[in-house]
């Protein structure tokens, strides 16, 4: 339904503030350039986040961090994995010239903040992969 379509739908009607959202919202959509907008949004989105993100006390955030907050080392770690791949593949099929993938581990941890539980768990189920059950196992 584009934008003159849900006008002329409630050409009748009052508009309250949500509608007029909700209008300008679709109307918005219907100027896209690129089916995938919402991409670039959120690429924009995370650059202004760690924009903003950077300019705070290092010192301060840390403190915060080492109190009780580690989950958000683990959010900017798989996040920074995330984006790192996004980043790899855009720039491996698109072929930026002069672009070298880095795979580099600052602190000698695993190449994925998902690598060590993997592993671990892979292990793990090689171990056990005689008490594994089949549906076969709990036959009426």
């Amino acid at each position: 339904m584009t934008f003159i379509s849900l006008i002329k739908k409630y050409n009748k009607k009052k508009y309250s503030k949500m509608d007029i959202k909700k209008f300008e919202f679709f109307k918005l959509n219907e100027n896209q350039e690129t089916e995938n907008y919402m991409f670039f949004n959120n690429l924009k989105t995370i650059k202004r986040l760690v924009d903003k993100m950077l300019e705070m006390n290092e010192q301060e955030v840390d403190s915060l961090l080492k109190n009780g907050h580690n989950w958000a080392v683990d959010h900017m770690a798989t996040s920074k994995d995330d984006v790192e791949e996004v980043f790899n593949f855009l720039a491996g099929e698109i072929g930026i010239e002069g672009y070298e993938q880095h795979n580099e581990n600052p602190l000698g941890g695993p190449e994925s903040s998902h690598t060590v539980h993997d592993n671990h768990m892979r292990n793990m189920a090689s171990e056990d992969d005689d008490n594994i059950k089949g549906f076969e196992d709990f036959s009426l």
